[in-house]
C-alpha cells in the first residue's frame, strides 16, 4: 500500500506503508542510532513525535518483549528507508511490521531518510503527517500546519503512570552487585524494589515518612571560643579564626587540648 509523508513547509515524500493503516500526525524528528529501534519506539521521550531512522535498514533482528523501554509504543509515527523482509535473531518474537500494526502505529518506508534528515537539520524539526492509501498530499500539508506546536505542551501526563505501583525484580535478576574482591562486610544481594510514581506526585508521597527529632544543641567545650552576635561578653579569649561567619552559639575556632594525642587506632 502506498503512503505519503507531508511536512508543514510543503515537502511531500512518497513511499510504502510499513505499519498500521490510517494517518499519524506529530513533530517529525530523526534518530541516528544504528540499532535499538524497538527502544526508540517505546521511549517515552518520543511521545507525540514521528521518528525518522537514518540507518538504511530497520527491522532485521525483529522485536522482543525484553527490549521495551516502557509499557507500550510511544511514538506517533515511524519513518524508515528500507524495511527488512525478515527477522533473523534468536531472541526475535515477531517482525517489526506486525509489531507496528498490532500497536496501531502508522509507518512509512522507501523514503530517503537521510535527505529528510538534512532538511530537518537545516530547517529544524517540523510538524508532519503520514497518510496511507489514497490521500491528497495538499490536504496532508494543511493538516500538518494545523497541528498544535509541541512547545508548552505537557506530554508527561500522557506517558506517566496513572497510579503508583510496586515493581520487584525477579529473584534470578542478573543485575546484582558482584564485588570484584572479597569484602570484610558482605554486600546486600537483595534485589531492589522500585515504585514508579505519577508526574504530579509530591515529596510526601515519594519520601518515606520518618519521625524526625531535632538534633541536640552542641555543648561548648573549654577549648572552643564562642562569641554571641551583638554581645560584648565572650566565653573565652578572642577566636583565632576571625574571618569565619559569626553566629550565636556557633563555635568560631576550636583546638585540641595540648595534653591530648591521637592513638594509633583513631588514625
Amino acid at each position: 500500500m502506498d503512503a505519503v509523508l507531508a511536512l508543514e513547509n510543503g515537502t511531500v515524500l512518497r513511499g510504502k506503508a510499513a505499519g498500521a493503516h490510517g494517518e499519524a500526525a506529530g513533530e517529525v524528528v530523526f534518530n541516528t542510532s544504528m540499532t535499538g529501534y524497538q527502544e526508540v519506539l517505546t521511549d517515552p521521550s518520543y511521545a507525540g513525535q514521528i521518528v525518522t531512522m537514518t540507518c538504511p535498514e530497520i527491522g532485521n533482528y525483529g522485536v522482543t518483549s525484553e527490549d521495551v523501554e516502557s509499557r507500550g509504543l510511544q511514538v506517533a509515527g515511524f519513518i524508515i528507508r528500507s524495511e527488512s523482509p525478515m527477522a533473523s535473531n534468536w531472541r526475535s518474537e515477531g517482525t517489526l511490521r506486525d509489531y507496528l500494526t498490532k500497536n496501531n502505529v502508522v509507518a512509512i518506508s522507501d523514503v530517503d531518510t537521510r535527505a529528510l534528515t538534512r532538511v530537518l537539520r537545516s530547517a529544524g524539526v517540523m510538524r508532519g503527517v503520514i497518510g496511507t492509501g489514497r490521500v491528497n498530499p495538499d490536504d496532508l500539508v494543511d493538516k500538518a500546519r494545523a497541528i498544535p506546536q509541541m512547545e508548552g505542551s505537557d506530554m508527561v501526563k500522557g506517558v506517566t503512570v496513572a497510579t503508583p505501583f510496586d515493581y520487584a525484580p525477579p529473584a534470578d535478576d542478573e543485575f546484582l552487585v558482584v564485588p570484584g574482591r572479597r569484602s570484610k562486610r558482605p554486600l546486600d544481594r537483595t534485589p531492589a524494589r522500585w515504585q514508579p510514581a505519577t508526574s504530579i506526585a509530591t515529596a510526601s508521597l515519594i519520601l518515606p515518612s520518618r519521625a524526625t527529632t531535632p538534633p541536640p544543641a552542641p555543648t561548648p567545650s573549654r577549648s572552643c571560643s564562642m562569641m554571641a552576635i551583638g554581645s560584648s561578653e565572650r566565653t573565652s579569649a578572642r577566636p583565632a579564626a576571625t574571618g569565619l561567619p559569626r553566629a550565636t552559639g556557633v563555635p568560631l575556632a576550636c583546638r585540641l587540648p595540648a595534653t591530648s594525642a591521637r592513638s594509633p587506632a583513631s588514625r
